[in-house]
Order: structure tokens, then C-alpha cells, then sequence
């Protein structure tokens, strides 16, 4: 006799467990970093190269070779295929924040984003924890259209893949004084990678970073991968608006302390709820304006195919801590019974039965500043 207990655990994800039972058939120091690189060398560029870089709001000085990217200012990486590609196109994509380029990301789908999580980064809590609240952070603009999605499930089909160091090789991983890198947007939609340091200790301590830390370096790595500049660019790159930068309205040139986005802030903590500062908040709602009936392109992640005597997590992708968002789950057999309804509230959750068989689960995210929407996923208990 089998029986499949389905676990509801808090509001946006859920435990599905198969137990064997007889009752049932069935960042970023910027301003230091660059002196401390190890074995990384300095990188000479070429006129090209430098002009590029330039046109793209980057110092070209302290560049130095990381792999198939070079690493400037400290935290930034720039795909060394899509910098010589950006040549040839004389073509420039980046957003400075609080500045705004003549150009523009642009996003067929409203700006909607997936990260695939790592198993370096789920596997460290303090990262992981700050990845999610990072997630939740963006997401929860009211005025903003970012859709930002974590997936555990495809690195293929995901924007941006977000991992630790852990399992790089010795000339891959990250200075101890740098807390994260993050790739700009060049030729794709969103920068396609952050790094975090798996062992970094905030201004050379013994101890590792605590979750807020983790919280403000990725979001501040996720805003590169957006497009977003340093705030205090002209502090970091020595000259003055190189690029015809448009400031954006409402925020100040070059004299936000308070920005997330500022460089040489890899040891701060969030001083508030949302970590953005005032200007912050201005620059991206200003740069991913609410897009009317924009769509929210939310899935379940989890195992398709469930084994006896197994336990699986199903999350939502889609993660949000805006005011009157609600999540709600359900199990549903294929011929339409309904095996399990969660109205938002059960800590730590309700026990129901499956035999085995084909289901669907269910998670409608309603109350929102999106649309009402259900994402599906279908499943099998053997």
C-alpha cells in the first residue's frame, strides 16, 4: 500500500513528499579590489576596445582578463565576444543609473526575467537568502515592470545564471575582497551571469557577510545585469559624462550615498526594507515603467516525475512582497478531483493523500500590480 502526503509549507512554495505506508493502495570594494587580483592580469587593450568601453560608461583603466569576460570596475563583467561584436555594430545598450544612456533595454516579454539558482548558491544559505529577498525586492515595485523569476529547474532556459565560486578553478575565482561580479547587457537582453564569492569576509574581517549584506550586493549585481551603471560613475571613471549620459528626472548628478547602486559598497547593509534609496526607486520606475496588462510569465518548479518514498519542493518562480499579493495553491487530479485548496494561511501546512496517478498543481498569484495568473504544472506519482 503507497500513499503520496502532500505538504503545504509558507505561502509561495510547497513539499510534496512519497512516503511508503500500509493504509493505502495506490561586492564589490571597488575602490581597493583592482590592487588585490592575485594572480589576474592586467589587460591592454586595444583603441577600440578602450573606446568601447568608454561609450559604454566603463573606466578602462584596471581591466583586468577573467575568462571569456574582462572584469572592470571592480564588479563588472563585459563578454569579451560581445564587446568586439558591439564594435563592429558601433552600437551602445547600457543604462547608467541615475543616468540614462540614448539607449535602452527592451524586452519582447514586459521584462520578464529568469535567474536559474545555482546549486553553490541554494547550497550557502546566507547567499541564497539573499538572492530571494534581493528577488522580492525588485519585484515589489509598485511603479516598476521588472518581472524577475527564479527557476531550479533549466540553465538552458534561463537569462541570467546566478552561482558562488565555489566549484571555479584557482584563476576563476573571485579576489577576497570582491563580493560579487556582474555581467552588463551588451548584445543580449540582461547581462547572463552573477558570481558571488563563497567566502567573503566584509572589509577583510573573520566573518562572513550576514544576509543583509548578501541582500545588498545582489541587488546590486542584479541591477548590472539590468543595465544599471554605478551611481557615482564619475567617481569611479575620473571623467565627466563621457558618453552624453541623460540625467534622469528628478535624481542628482553623480551625489547619491544612498544608492544600492553606488560603487565600493560591498561590505554595506540595507538600511530599510527595500535597500533602494529615494533616487533609487525614482531611476527605476523612470527606466521600467509599469507597462499596462503587462503579463507575468510565472511557472512551478519541481520534479515532473515523483518516486516513491521521495520528497520534492515546488516553488512559484514569480516572488513578491508587494502589498495584497496573495498565493494561492492547489492539487488537482486529472480527471478533476480536487485533492488539496490552500488559502494562503496554514503554517506549517495541511496533509492530504495522493494515490498514485497524474495531477496537476496549481499556484494563482492574484492581488498584485499584474494580472491574475496561474502557472501549471503537471505531474505523476508512481
Amino acid at each position: 500500500m503507497k500513499k503520496t502526503k502532500l505538504v503545504i509549507k509558507p505561502v509561495k512554495f510547497l513539499i510534496l513528499s512519497i512516503s511508503l505506508l500500509s493504509t493505502m493502495c495506490c561586492k564589490k570594494n571597488i575602490d581597493t579590489e583592482v590592487q588585490n587580483e592575485g594572480n589576474r592580469q592586467i589587460v591592454k587593450l586595444s583603441s577600440d576596445q578602450i573606446n568601447e568601453l568608454k561609450r559604454l560608461g566603463f573606466a578602462d583603466s584596471n581591466v583586468f582578463d577573467y575568462g571569456n569576460y574582462y572584469l572592470v570596475e571592480g564588479d563588472v563583467l563585459v563578454s569579451k565576444k560581445e564587446l568586439e561584436s558591439n564594435i563592429s555594430r558601433f552600437k551602445q545598450l547600457t543604462i547608467v543609473e541615475q543616468h540614462k544612456s540614448p539607449a535602452s533595454i527592451t524586452n519582447s516579454t514586459q521584462h520578464n526575467f529568469t535567474l536559474y539558482v545555482d546549486e553553490t548558491i541554494w547550497g550557502n544559505y546566507t547567499w541564497n537568502a539573499g538572492l530571494l529577498s534581493a528577488v522580492e525586492t525588485w519585484n515589489s515595485f509598485y511603479n516598476s515592470d521588472v518581472k524577475l523569476h527564479l527557476s531550479y529547474d533549466s540553465p538552458q532556459s534561463a537569462n541570467i545564471i546566478v552561482k558562488t565560486d565555489r566549484n571555479l578553478s584557482a584563476s576563476e575565482k573571485l579576489a577576497s575582497n570582491v563580493a560579487a561580479v556582474g555581467a552588463v547587457p551588451m548584445g543580449s537582453t540582461v547581462g547572463t551571469i552573477i558570481i558571488a564569492n563563497d567566502d567573503f569576509k566584509p572589509g577583510g574581517g573573520s566573518s562572513l557577510l550576514s544576509v543583509s549584506q548578501a541582500t545588498w550586493n545582489m541587488i546590486h549585481e542584479i541591477g548590472h545585469t539590468l543595465g544599471l551603471q554605478h551611481t557615482n560613475w564619475i567617481t569611479v571613471d575620473g571623467t565627466v559624462n563621457p558618453n552624453n549620459f541623460i540625467l534622469i528626472p528628478g535624481t542628482p548628478n553623480n551625489n547619491d550615498g544612498s544608492s544600492v547602486m553606488n560603487g565600493g559598497t560591498a561590505s554595506y547593509s540595507c538600511p530599510n526594507a527595500t535597500c533602494f534609496s529615494n533616487y533609487d526607486q525614482i531611476a527605476i520606475n523612470y527606466l521600467f515603467p509599469l507597462v499596462p496588462n503587462s503579463t507575468l510569465n510565472a511557472l512551478i518548479n519541481g520534479q515532473s516525475q515523483i518516486a516513491r518514498s521521495s520528497q520534492w519542493t515546488y516553488t512559484c518562480s514569480y516572488r513578491s512582497v508587494e502589498t495584497g499579493i496573495n498565493y494561492y495553491w492547489e492539487v488537482i487530479g486529472i480527471n478533476g478531483t480536487n485533492f488539496y485548496q490552500n488559502d494562503y494561511d496554514p503554517y506549517p501546512g495541511a496533509e492530504i493523500s495522493l494515490p498514485m496517478g497524474n495531477y496537476k498543481i496549481r499556484c494563482t498569484i492574484s492581488g498584485g500590480k499584474y494580472p491574475t495568473k496561474v502557472a501549471e504544472k503537471t505531474i505523476v506519482v508512481n
